[in-house]
């Protein structure tokens, strides 16, 4: 049955990201489980505070255990079929190792956090490193511009960006971890059509390593990422998105598109948050409980309801990411376009509500 599977070219690449995605899968739960019996000895704790929901003391490291599960169950897959079936079907190139690297950067940036709580500038000067590492392997956004400059800019941009966001939306039990396993599932999905099976391993295995910590992270969560976790998911996400290639859609023009669609949740977020933090003139750096999550709650739902409403609004504005690729007019882009505007703007009616509410009081 295996032979038959290998035996495909197609097939095999299907045995091999489902084979990353289970292994990781495993890992992460086994070793979340660890570092929840060790964090109060680890010191990967976080302490209740002002801006925060929680009302104890939470364990951390959850962002460990997903950076190994990744890790490891790659580098597990290519190990196992090169050894028993004597191919190899995922190869690292330059750029897929130098996403990784920088990914470790990343966590490891996240991970002193976790302990000694960086200032938001340290963090933003390493995650423009980072990036500035992906521009120098050829990993960068163009917009359809023939100009280094504007790239190079553009590219630091996007990485700040989408990174940050994932930082900013972990302010709810499962609600980061589980947004990104949606819009992992879209982007799986868009790669698997484009025929670029070295990004979707690398989200099988981030997928797999998401929902083994979702089992431990759902509302009541017993552990959180931390910063480890929120900016390697964040960074992972968006640096595989520049790497993809997107332009072999019939408008290749919507290409730009195609990755805020899958987004738009993440960044209609962090940019509302930010908006409103410079309207109250706070730093924006500053940590609130202005985010969309808590706007809703606000509004009444519970914690777990309005993180099951974000991963619906999410999958609704990001499944026309498939859509997108598919169309061979405007009209039918504009008609995705649209929507979407249309499912922001009623996020931007509950918000206003809740934040109008809030004042009031």
């Amino acid at each position: 049955m295996i032979n038959f599977i290998l035996q495909n070219k197609m097939r095999s690449n299907v045995f091999f990201g489902i084979s990353a995605f289970f292994l990781s899968f495993i890992i992460c739960m086994l070793l979340v489980y660890i570092i929840k019996k060790h964090a109060v000895k680890l010191r990967l704790v976080d302490a209740p505070g002002e801006r925060k929901i929680h009302n104890r003391t939470m364990p951390l490291g959850g962002g460990i255990a997903i950076f190994l599960a990744v890790i490891f169950s790659l580098c597990s897959c290519i190990f196992l079929y090169k050894a028993i079936f004597s191919i190899i079907i995922f190869y690292i190139s330059p750029q897929i190792m130098c996403i990784l690297i920088s990914g470790f950067f990343i966590f490891i940036v996240g991970l002193v956090d976790d302990y000694i709580s960086l200032k938001p500038r340290t963090k933003l000067c390493c995650q423009i490193i980072a990036a500035v590492c992906l521009f120098l392997f050829d990993i960068k956004l163009t917009v359809f511009i023939d100009n280094d400059i504007f790239s190079f800019f553009i590219t630091i941009f996007w990485i700040v960006l989408i990174t940050n966001a994932f930082n900013l939306l972990d302010n709810m039990d499962g609600l980061s971890s589980g947004v990104a396993f949606i819009i992992g599932l879209i982007l799986i999905w868009v790669m698997v059509c484009f025929d670029q099976w070295s990004i979707v391993f690398v989200l099988c295995a981030l997928l797999g390593a998401l929902l083994g910590f979702l089992r431990y992270n759902f509302s009541p969560a017993s552990i959180f990422m931390g910063d480890s976790g929120s900016l390697f998911i964040g960074y992972t996400l968006a640096s595989l998105t520049i790497y993809a290639d997107f332009y072999q859609m019939n408008f290749p023009h919507f290409a730009v598109a195609l990755p805020i669609l899958a987004f738009a949740i993440p960044i209609f977020d962090t940019t509302t948050v930010v908006l409103y933090r410079l309207r109250e003139g706070r730093p924006v750096f500053e940590g609130d409980t202005n985010h969309f999550s808590h706007r809703l709650t606000k509004l009444g739902l519970s914690t777990q309801k309005a993180v099951l409403v974000i991963y619906l609004v999410t999958f609704a504005t990001g499944i026309n990411a498939t859509l997108l690729y598919q169309v061979d007019d405007w009209l039918g882009a504009m008609v995705i376009v649209v929507q979407l505007m249309a499912i922001l703007f009623i996020i931007h009616i509950l918000e206003h509500t809740a934040y109008v509410s809030k004042s009031q009081e």
